[in-house]
């Protein structure tokens, strides 16, 4: 579990220096204080624990119009977890989390900063301007080439990004030949960057050269999604070509839950879809077979399954995880994951049996019908700006957009604003009443639509997917709608604000 605390007396040691930063050679003294504190308070911060580790910074002219920084981990299949960051008024934050492995990390602020971390490490990393960092500390050769290294292969990829999605429509060989050639390329550019700076550590070569090839898996796995009726016989081997993975594949935590999430898709479910009569769907249940059959590759077999089993526990659902527990706990080598799997089983299950009261109407009656108490909602909440929340539980960016809503909501603290949140298209009411108290929106306005009232719904708002955002002004008249308006994007939050100004 990551920690983000201010109380760092040691770090915060930093503001009392009240240095200066206007000017250039400023900040080259920061830098120097920087380096300096962090190699003095090492023993002190990042040495108590071997697992520890510590990302300490600074960001410059520091904007909340940017966004909050956050650091977002990514733990080896079982997805990633984001922690925001708190800022202080000379723009300094301290996270640190435990870990037994190397990790990928990211600090998202104004993009997204890959930073690679090892534990003990300490790492400082100094934000100049809009896109200017600095690393200082552990590993921070190997954070400051990954980012140059990044930039030379972002900047030949751009060149193509115009151009992917009319290359959907090419036949299978003459869009391998152009997304091999691609690769090509940018292997060449990771050679040579790996030649001209004397890269001699291994594991870093080889994470620089899977995070390179992670795009290349990606465009023939969205060429296959997008063209399920040609002959893909070629590309799919192209993706087999990569096995079998092996221990040292897997110091790159993003590149390989990226594969592992391609392959089921790209190939399992391919192979089952071949064998069903015209009509059959694949079921979840063929799938989980399907990898625990799968023996060509043990790593790629124990990474898939624990990867699909934690995404339906996410989403509340257990049936998958019951019925195969045993045949998974025995293909799982890692007691580690073993356990995590069982213990966030064990959380759902008392997250569905907990009974909460709520301070807000939660509204599940078959016999509503949703337009006009929508219409009613909107007009006993005059004079508040009206923020509503289409969402279902099944739904993966609808969920991470949950777990935005309570700093989110806590920002908005005071205002004249009413949330209403409406899960739609979504089986288990029991699941939906965790979900209201896992992501703590129990205490707002909550709907739960059927297949009739959704129908309603959709009738007048033209759903268009999940989720959906809509804004009505303080008069009662919708005056947003869309995707984009999700509690993420710091445009919401300046919208808002807008609206309940007027």
């Amino acid at each position: 579990m990551g920690c983000n605390t201010l109380d760092c007396a040691e770090y915060y040691n930093f503001e009392s220096k009240q240095l200066v930063m206007n000017q250039f050679v400023t900040y080259c003294l920061c830098l120097s204080v920087c380096l300096a504190l962090v190699s003095c308070n090492r023993e002190s911060i990042a040495d108590e624990s071997s697992n520890r580790i510590v990302v300490t910074g600074q960001i410059f002219d520091y904007a909340d119009s940017l966004g909050v920084p956050s650091i977002v981990i990514h733990k080896m299949s079982l997805g990633q977890e984001k922690e925001e960051l708190e800022i202080s008024d000379s723009g300094y934050f301290y996270y640190t989390t435990e870990s037994k492995r190397n990790i990928d990390a990211g600090l998202l602020y104004h993009g997204y900063h890959s930073l690679i971390l090892h534990p003990g490490d300490s790492l400082h990393v100094t934000i100049v301007g809009e896109d200017s960092l600095l690393f200082s500390g552990d590993r921070s050769r190997a954070n400051q080439l990954a980012r140059g290294l990044f930039n030379e292969l972002d900047t030949v990829q751009a060149a193509y990004e115009p151009l992917w999605e009319r290359m959907m429509v090419l036949d299978p060989e003459v869009y391998f030949e152009i997304v091999d050639s691609l690769d090509q390329v940018s292997q060449t550019i990771v050679n040579k960057f790996v030649t001209d700076y004397d890269i001699e550590d291994v594991d870093l070569v080889r994470w620089l050269k899977n995070q390179s090839r992670d795009s290349y898996y990606s465009y023939l796995s969205i060429y296959i999604f997008r063209n399920r009726d040609k002959d893909l016989d070629q590309i799919r081997k192209a993706i087999d070509d990569r096995l079998p993975l092996s221990e040292s594949d897997m110091s790159n935590v993003t590149a390989m839950n990226s594969f592992a999430n391609y392959y089921p898709n790209t190939h399992l479910y391919h192979a089952i879809q071949d064998t069903l009569e015209e009509g059959k769907r694949v079921t979840d249940t063929m799938m989980m077979r399907a990898m625990l059959d799968f023996d060509r590759d043990p790593v790629l077999r124990e990474m898939m399954i624990v990867q699909t089993v934690n995404h339906r526990l996410d989403q509340f659902e257990t049936k998958l995880y019951e019925l195969n527990r045993e045949e998974i706990n025995s293909v799982i080598s890692d007691s580690e994951l073993r356990d995590i799997l069982r213990q966030k089983y064990e959380e759902v299950q008392r997250q569905m049996d907990i009974t909460f009261d709520s301070s807000a109407p939660i509204f599940s009656d078959s016999v509503f019908s949703a337009t006009v108490l929508i219409d009613s909602i909107i007009d006993a909440n005059k004079g508040n700006v009206v923020y509503i929340d289409l969402w279902a539980t099944w739904c993966g960016p609808c969920i991470s957009e949950l777990t935005n809503q309570g700093p989110f909501k806590k920002k908005l603290e005071g205002r004249p604003m009413t949330f209403v949140y409406v899960c739609a298209q979504s089986k288990k009411e029991r699941v939906w009443k965790a979900m209201l108290s896992k992501f703590h929106i129990a205490s707002s306005i909550n709907l739960f639509l059927n297949k009739e009232q959704f129908k309603e719904f959709d009738e007048r708002y033209d759903v268009k997917g999940f989720p959906t955002y809509y804004m009505y002004d303080k008069e009662g008249t919708l005056v947003e709608s869309g995707h984009n308006w999700r509690p993420s994007n710091p445009n919401t939050l300046d919208r808002l604000n807008e609206l309940m100004n007027q």
